[in-house]
């Protein structure tokens, strides 16, 4: 078996482990019945993602021209999901035995350096004293929102790494799983953040905004965060 196969056989064995944890922590939602309908459609959100990964490695395999950016993309994504099923799992713990996993995280700062978010995506992804979510998805030009259009071109005209005059020209650097929109919340003052991120071969890119505006607080590109403003 190559290399790469092998590594794409790591990865449905991680959609697996997803899958299973998922389903226990839902049938102990669905015997107790405690939670309300966000908590629900967090979990309905995490079958989905699980699902469109399933179908992205199952199109992956079929292709004999397998590159490495499809299994970092994957693995990256994996990721994420695993973070927001654990958020989703302790919610449930937590409502069924009364305990708050919040008092269980840490009050400080878990990541390097003087920015909020860390020196990269996976300590931003990892960092107890924020909550990232993923708000949204656009695989489609035509499906972004007129903000989020403006902070894709923003953000590529600030960083310099390519000539983009509008949003048609920058979509062209975005990989076919389209661009994800993140929202960070720091836990202790609540303010949060937008992330939009995506791939284009495979480097990560992504901007980091005050919410709902075209300020950016920090850049990312090939996952290290710079830049940073917060």
């Amino acid at each position: 078996m190559s290399k790469k196969l092998q590594e794409i056989e790591k990865l449905e064995q991680e959609v697996k482990k997803l899958k299973e944890t998922l389903d226990f922590y839902s049938n102990l939602y669905k015997q107790d019945g405690v939670l309300d309908g966000i908590e629900l459609q967090q979990i309905n959100m995490m079958n989905s993602m699980i699902e469109k990964i399933e179908d992205s490695i199952k199109e992956k395999v079929e292709e004999l021209s397998l590159g490495e950016s499809i299994v970092h993309k994957a693995s990256n994504v994996i990721e994420t999901v695993t973070d927001a099923v654990s958020d989703v799992a302790h919610t449930i713990k937590d409502k069924l035995t009364g305990e708050d996993h919040a008092d269980h995280v840490g009050k400080m700062p878990d990541v390097k350096g003087q920015c909020l978010f860390g020196e990269s995506t996976h300590e931003l992804k990892k960092a107890t004293h924020l909550k990232v979510d993923i708000d949204a998805q656009y695989e489609r030009l035509k499906d972004l929102p007129a903000l989020v259009e403006k902070q894709i071109v923003l953000g590529v005209q600030k960083d310099g790494w390519a000539d983009v005059k509008n949003i048609a020209e920058a979509f062209e650097y975005v990989d076919s799983d389209g661009v994800y929109v993140n929202i960070i919340v720091e836990k202790a003052t609540g303010i949060t953040y937008t992330w939009v991120q995506w791939y284009s071969g495979d480097t990560e890119i992504g901007y980091i905004f005050e919410e709902g505006t075209l300020n950016i607080v920090a850049m990312i590109g090939d996952g290290d965060i710079y830049g940073c403003k917060v």
